[in-house]
């Protein structure tokens, strides 16, 4: 049995994408997986993407997203994100693995209200809001996300999973 990966560029909507594709070769068959390794382009803000509003989008229940649906489940993660560490990048890496296909949307608290209610920060937000912009598990980034979220904020960002 021989194992061996194949890497591939591909450009789909803008975005460069590289993948992996692991071929295990037994006597005769071939089975290929694919994973996404990772994006060259930053992540997107939101206020750079089409309105959430204008995208048409079926609810996915707990058991669709468990097991994986066409649609991405649209999972949404937030903080202050100041000296952004592995620890920060673990945290959104687990986010973005809760379920088989997720779109994750980091939410980053803006330095007022982060000075309001924990502290000064080091990083300015422009700072802040560029280091999540190259995590490799970010697909968009929500600048001054409110300190506490509302159902009316999930609704409005379509989100189907906060963590």
């Amino acid at each position: 049995r021989t194992s061996y990966y194949l890497i591939e560029f591909t450009r789909e909507k803008g975005l460069a994408n590289m993948t992996a594709r692991k071929r295990l070769r037994t006597s005769d068959d071939c089975t290929t997986v694919e994973k996404k390794l990772a994006l060259y382009d930053p992540a997107p803000f939101t206020c750079e993407l089409q309105p959430v509003s204008d995208r048409a989008r079926d609810t996915i229940t707990l058991e669709q997203a468990k097991q994986g649906t066409t649609e991405p489940v649209r999972v949404y993660a937030d903080g202050v994100f100041d000296l952004f560490h592995n620890g920060h990048a673990r945290a959104l890496m687990q986010a973005k693995n809760a379920f088989p296909n997720v779109y994750l949307i980091v939410g980053v608290t803006s330095n007022k209200l982060t000075c309001q209610y924990k502290g000064e920060t080091v990083m300015t937000e422009e700072e802040r809001y560029d280091s999540l912009r190259h995590c490799r598990y970010v697909d968009e980034v929500l600048t001054d996300c409110p300190w506490l979220i509302t159902s009316e904020f999930l609704e409005e960002h379509q989100v189907s999973c906060g963590l």
